[in-house]
C-alpha cells in the first residue's frame, strides 16, 4: 500500500545518505579549519613553547653574566629554530584561537626569563611580539586560503617577515630598557658592535687589537704617531701621556693586566654614564633604532635560512606521515593532519 511505498522510499534515502561522499569517507569532510589530531597538535605546541622558552633563557644569560659576543650564538640558533616553529604551525595549526593562545604562552616564556622584564619598554615589547606572532599566523593562513596550491615559500616569507620585524623591535627595545636600568652598555652587545672593528684600526696601527694587553696597544698607537726612527723611550713617554689623557677624561686607570677591549669598554661605559638626562631618551630611543636596523638589515639572511630549514621539516613531515597534502573542493591543497 501507500504506507509501505513510502516506508521503502524513506529507507532508500537513508541508505542513499549515508553511503554519500561526505559521509562515508572521513577526508572528504572539510579540513581547511579543522585540528584533528590532538596529539600531534600538542606536540607542535610543546616544541614550540619550548624554543621560545629557550630563546628568553639565552637572551637573558647574555645580558646578565656579561657573555662574550661568540655566545650570541645560543640566542641567534635558538630564536631561528622558534621561528621555523612559528613558520610550520601555519600549516599544522587551523583554528585561530589555538594559534593565539599559543602565541600567548610563546611570548610569555621568552618574557618570564628576561631579569628586566617589568620594565615598560619590555612590556612594550612583548605585546608588539605577540601581535606580530599572531599577525604571522594569520597573514599565512591567508595566503594559504587565497590559493589553489599550497605555495609554501610565499606563505612562509609573509610569516617570516612579520616575526621578524616583531623580533627585532622586541630585542630593540629589551636591550634599550637595559641602558634605561643601569646606564651601562651590555658588554655583549659592545663585543657585538665593535666586533672586527679592532682590525680596521690595525690598518692604522700595525699590530693594534682589542685582545692585546692596553699598555702595549697605547705603546703601538704611540708609535704609529711618532716618526719611525724614535726611540723607544718617547714612545713609552707618549703611552704613558695618553694613558694619563684616558684616566683624567673618563677616571679609567689603564692598569697593567687590562686588556685594550677592557679598557674601551669601561671608557664607553664611563662616557654613557655621564649622559644628560635630558638626553638620556633621545640616546636610548637612537640606540634602540640602531639595533632595530641592524637586525632588519639581515632579515634578508634570516628570512632565507628559516625558509629553508621549514622546508625541509615541512616535506620530512610529509614524508613521515605526520600530515598529508590532498586536494578539497575546487582542486586546493591542503594539508591535514590525522
Amino acid at each position: 500500500g501507500a504506507a509501505e511505498r513510502k516506508r521503502v522510499v524513506t529507507y532508500c534515502g537513508i541508505l542513499h545518505y549515508i553511503s554519500s561522499p561526505h559521509i562515508s569517507s572521513p577526508h572528504a569532510m572539510s579540513e581547511v579549519d579543522v585540528d584533528r589530531s590532538v596529539m600531534k597538535i600538542a606536540t607542535v605546541a610543546v616544541v614550540s613553547v619550548a624554543l621560545a622558552a629557550a630563546l628568553g633563557y639565552a637572551v637573558s644569560i647574555g645580558t646578565v653574566t656579561g657573555a662574550q659576543a661568540s655566545d650570541a650564538l645560543m640566542p641567534a640558533s635558538t630564536g631561528l629554530l622558534w621561528i621555523v616553529a612559528v613558520v610550520l604551525q601555519v600549516f599544522l595549526i587551523k583554528s585561530g584561537r589555538i594559534a593565539l593562545a599559543l602565541a600567548a604562552v610563546e611570548v610569555a616564556a621568552v618574557w618570564v626569563f628576561l631579569p628586566a622584564r617589568f620594565e615598560p619598554l619590555v612590556l612594550a615589547g612583548a605585546i608588539i611580539l605577540l601581535i606580530a606572532r599572531y599577525s604571522a599566523f594569520a597573514a599565512g593562513r591567508a595566503e594559504l586560503a587565497n590559493e589553489l596550491k599550497i605555495k609554501f615559500f610565499r606563505v612562509g616569507r609573509r610569516a617570516t617577515g612579520l616575526v621578524v620585524t616583531g623580533a627585532a623591535l622586541f630585542i630593540a627595545l629589551y636591550l634599550a630598557s637595559t641602558l634605561t636600568v643601569s646606564t651601562t652598555l651590555p658588554r655583549p652587545l659592545f663585543d657585538v658592535l665593535t666586533a672586527g672593528s679592532d682590525r680596521i684600526i690595525a690598518r692604522f696601527v700595525p699590530g693594534f687589537s682589542f685582545a692585546v694587553p692596553a699598555k702595549q696597544a697605547l705603546q703601538l698607537v704611540a708609535a704609529s704617531q711618532l716618526p719611525a726612527d724614535a726611540p723607544q723611550t718617547a714612545i713609552v713617554q707618549l703611552a704613558d701621556d695618553l694613558a694619563e689623557a684616558i684616566r683624567v677624561k673618563t677616571g679609567i686607570v689603564v692598569s697593567d693586566n687590562a686588556r685594550a677591549g677592557d679598557v674601551l669598554y669601561a671608557a664607553v661605559s664611563a662616557q654613557a654614564g655621564r649622559i644628560p638626562r635630558e638626553l638620556h631618551t633621545a640616546a636610548v630611543a637612537a640606540f634602540a633604532l640602531l639595533i632595530f636596523l641592524l637586525i632588519k638589515g639581515i632579515g634578508f639572511i634570516i628570512e632565507w635560512i628559516v625558509l629553508a630549514v621549514a622546508f625541509l621539516l615541512y616535506h620530512l613531515l610529509v614524508a613521515t606521515g605526520v600530515m598529508y597534502v590532498t586536494v578539497e573542493g575546487a582542486n586546493k591543497e591542503i594539508v591535514v593532519v590525522p
